[in-house]
């Protein structure tokens, strides 16, 4: 299985109540799955109401994020929920803040995988960050899966996460500019007349410009 989404952010300035506005515009929305190696599409190739739809939501002082309102097609509803997912970084490195890194030093960050499981789980893993260098103000990271990790989703279903990739974290702006990472889920379940193999991957690369 493999998801693409492309959303387009613009934030506002900082409001009286220390929120930042955030509007987004989603720009793709799709999902694709193989079976035995023949490519075809989870929605029969339509694509989901979410594309070419523009929103407006709220990164409050707090650090919650909360879905304001619609501003392209009315119909088009969504839900705090909604907004997150459409966010990697907030979702993903929520662990990641407060932590403190000297170069060479391999810290854990807990990810959320029930992206990767298709809603089914709500787990976190461990994710290695590797502080590699400090150059210009921005900060480079190796990212790997623990090795080793096994989650149990339910009984007779078995599962393995791995992957990892780079990140990009702007010390004096304190955001991610750029990351590219690739996790892949392998699922085994036991079945009457064998083994049911599964595997889900999840691409996500984020490039930010500073404007």
């Amino acid at each position: 299985m493999r998801s693409e989404k492309v959303v387009k952010l613009s934030t506002a300035d900082v409001a009286a109540d220390g929120s930042v506005p955030i509007e987004m515009n989603i720009q793709k929305f799709r999902n694709f799955s193989s079976e035995n190696g023949s490519a075809m599409t989870l929605m029969n190739q339509q694509p989901s109401p979410f594309e070419g739809v523009s929103l407006l939501a709220k990164h409050a002082e707090n650090g919650e994020i909360h879905y304001e309102k619609t501003l392209s097609d009315s119909s088009v509803k969504f839900d705090d929920d909604d907004v997150i997912e459409l966010l990697p970084q907030a979702m993903m490195y929520a662990d990641l803040n407060q932590k403190t890194f000297e170069v060479g030093e391999t810290l854990p960050v807990k990810m959320l995988i029930d992206e990767l499981a298709d809603h089914q789980i709500s787990e976190s893993v461990n994710v290695l960050f590797t502080l590699k260098k400090v150059e210009d103000q921005k900060a480079y990271f190796d990212l790997k899966v623990e090795p080793e990790t096994a989650l149990d989703f339910r009984s007779g279903t078995n599962a393995e996460l791995s992957g990892g990739g780079m990140m990009i974290y702007d010390i004096k702006h304190h955001y991610i500019p750029e990351q590219n990472t690739r996790y892949v889920l392998n699922t085994s379940t036991r079945v009457e007349i064998g083994r049911l193999v599964l595997k889900a991957s999840t691409e996500i690369s984020t490039q930010v410009t500073l404007n």
